[in-house]
């Protein structure tokens, strides 16, 4: 049977502000079935630099030029506006959801029938 495996990765990247000054994404805050707070992407405008820079809607951040703001939207919010402008862009961790596909088990071979065991109607 084929389906999907799904896992996270951590990566690491250099965010930049578009010269309006604006990242050109939307950050959100969401309650995970374990009671758990995470702070999210929600939108990205896809010409913004963030975009070009590979985050992805759904990103979960943990930190922001350094310091972990894991599941602290205030936090997070307060070290982007920081580090707006900042000369060659502030580096965010960020927790991403990946799929890998899981391939189709073989059939299984035919079973054998014993002599004298045909089935007629």
């Amino acid at each position: 049977m084929a389906g999907v495996s799904i896992g996270t990765s951590t990566v690491k990247l250099r965010l930049s502000t578009a010269e309006n000054g604006s990242y050109g994404i939307t950050v959100r805050s969401i309650r995970s079935y374990d009671g758990s707070m995470r702070v999210v992407l929600g939108k990205i405008d896809e010409s913004s630099p963030c975009f070009s820079s590979g985050l992805l809607e759904g990103d979960e951040f943990l930190s922001v030029a350094g310091m972990s703001v894991e599941g602290d939207y205030n936090e997070t919010m307060k070290m982007l506006g920081q580090n707006k402008g900042t000369e060659g862009g502030v580096e965010v961790e960020v927790k991403r959801q990946t799929s890998q596909p899981v391939p189709a088990s073989p059939a299984a071979p035919p079973r054998p029938q014993s002599p004298g065991s045909s089935f007629k109607q």
